[in-house]
């Protein structure tokens, strides 16, 4: 979509699986094998109910939603901020909402929100990103 085509109220919502595959593939490319991410037995011991998918691997997501959905290839992060409330854990179905909230034209940058639900409707993530087009 062109820069010029997004208005205030633009938003999108997309759904993912919490798969064993996503969880791999990102521990495999950051190299972060934390047993929390990799062993259902060491999620277990640290408290939780299975193995999780990394946070940065959720805000990934939200980036692919941006790069595909919004300015287009070439699109630039000059900042995120975002907090983490519950674990996204294997099997989770999630809804991950990204939303408009102030367009800046001048600048061609776009003030995003986004949030993160599991299939039970629990905030998991949420944050704003600061994301700028392509020059």
């Amino acid at each position: 979509m062109k820069f010029e085509n997004i208005d205030d109220n633009f938003s999108v919502r997309e759904f993912n699986l919490i798969t064993e595959e996503l969880i791999e593939k990102f521990s495999e490319v950051t190299k972060d094998f934390n047993s929390i991410h990799v062993s259902h037995e060491g999620a277990v011991k640290a408290g939780f109910k299975t193995k999780l998918l990394h946070g940065a691997a959720l805000i990934g997501l939200v980036s692919s939603i941006i790069s595909k959905k919004f300015i287009g290839d070439g699109t630039i992060i000059l900042e995120i901020n975002s907090k983490f409330s519950k674990p996204a854990y294997l099997g989770d179905k999630i809804s991950i909402n990204v939303e408009v909230e102030k367009k800046y034209d001048l600048k061609k940058t776009l003030k995003l929100g986004f949030l993160i639900s599991n299939q039970s409707d629990e905030r998991l993530a949420y944050g704003k990103i600061l994301v700028m087009e392509k020059i």
